[in-house]
C-alpha cells in the first residue's frame, strides 16, 4: 500500500543545544575572506601607483586574520583562506617593483652600451655618423633672425665646433673609453626614458702629466621621427667635470 510519508531519512538539523554539534561548528573568518578579495583584486595595482594600497592592505588583513584565527582556539575557521590571499597580495605587490628594478638595469645597461659605441665614433674621426645618432640631427637650423644678417648656425657644424668633440677626437682611435657610473634615470613614459652616464676618455699614448676626457652623456630613448619605432640617441653632451646643467624636457 502507498503511503504519503517518504522513504528518504530527512537531514540533521544543527541544534545549537547538542554539545557535539556546537564543538565541530566553526564560523569562517570574514577578515580571511576580505583579504582572499583584495589579493584577486590586486593585479589592478599595475594600471597605476594608486592602487599598490590593494596588495598592501590585503597582506594587513590576511595577517591580522591568521592571528585572529591562530587566538581563537578553533571558533574560527579560514586559515588557508587568508594564507591564499597573503599569498596573492604579497606577490603582487611586489612584481611591480621586480619589473621596474629589471627595466631600470636592462635600460641602464642598453645606453651604456649604445653611449660607448658613440664615443668610439667621436674619437675613431666617425663624427658625422656619430651626429647622426644625436637628437641633434633630428632638428635643421633655427629660424632666421630677423635682426641679423648672418644664417642660424647648422647643429652639424657646432658639434664639430664643440670643445668637448675636439678634445675626444684628439684622443685618437685606440683611446680608452671608461664607464664611470649612471648619474640619473629618468624613465617619464615606458617608451620615453632618459639615462645620464658619466665617460672618461684616455688616450693609449697619455704621457703622465695627460688628463682624460670626462664627459657625461644624457642618452634619450623614444619614438624616432618619421620611423615609427623607439631607438636610442645622444640627447645632450656635457663637461663631466662640471656641475649639470642640462635637464631632460617634461
Amino acid at each position: 500500500m502507498v503511503t504519503g510519508t517518504s522513504s528518504r531519512a530527512p537531514s540533521p538539523a544543527f541544534h545549537a543545544d547538542d554539545l557535539d554539534q556546537a564543538v565541530e561548528y566553526r564560523t569562517l573568518s570574514v577578515p580571511a575572506i576580505l583579504g582572499l578579495v583584495l589579493g584577486l583584486a590586486s593585479p589592478l595595482c599595475f594600471g597605476a601607483p594608486l592602487l599598490m594600497l590593494i596588495p598592501i592592505s590585503g597582506i594587513a588583513i590576511s595577517v591580522f586574520a591568521l592571528r585572529r584565527i591562530a587566538a581563537s582556539d578553533g571558533a574560527l575557521a579560514g586559515r588557508w583562506v587568508a594564507v591564499a590571499g597573503l599569498i596573492l597580495c604579497t606577490s603582487l605587490a611586489v612584481a611591480p617593483l621586480s619589473r621596474e628594478f629589471v627595466l631600470r638595469l636592462l635600460r641602464s645597461q642598453q645606453a651604456q652600451g649604445f653611449a660607448a659605441s658613440w664615443l668610439k665614433l667621436v674619437v675613431s674621426g666617425h663624427a658625422e655618423e656619430a651626429f647622426q645618432l644625436a637628437s641633434d640631427s633630428m632638428r635643421g637650423p633655427g629660424p632666421p633672425d630677423p635682426g641679423k644678417k648672418t644664417p642660424p648656425a647648422n647643429p652639424y657644424d657646432t658639434f664639430l665646433g664643440s670643445p668637448l668633440v675636439k678634445a675626444m677626437s684628439a684622443a685618437g682611435a685606440d683611446a680608452n673609453v671608461h664607464f664611470v657610473r649612471t648619474e640619473s634615470y629618468d624613465p617619464q613614459s615606458f617608451p620615453r626614458v632618459y639615462v645620464r652616464q658619466r665617460f672618461e676618455i684616455t688616450p693609449a699614448a697619455a704621457k703622465s702629466d695627460a688628463h682624460p676626457v670626462d664627459v657625461t652623456l644624457t642618452m634619450q630613448r623614444a619614438l624616432a621621427p618619421k620611423e615609427g619605432r623607439s631607438r636610442w640617441l645622444v640627447w645632450a653632451m656635457e663637461d663631466g667635470a662640471k656641475p649639470a646643467g642640462v635637464s631632460p624636457p617634461r
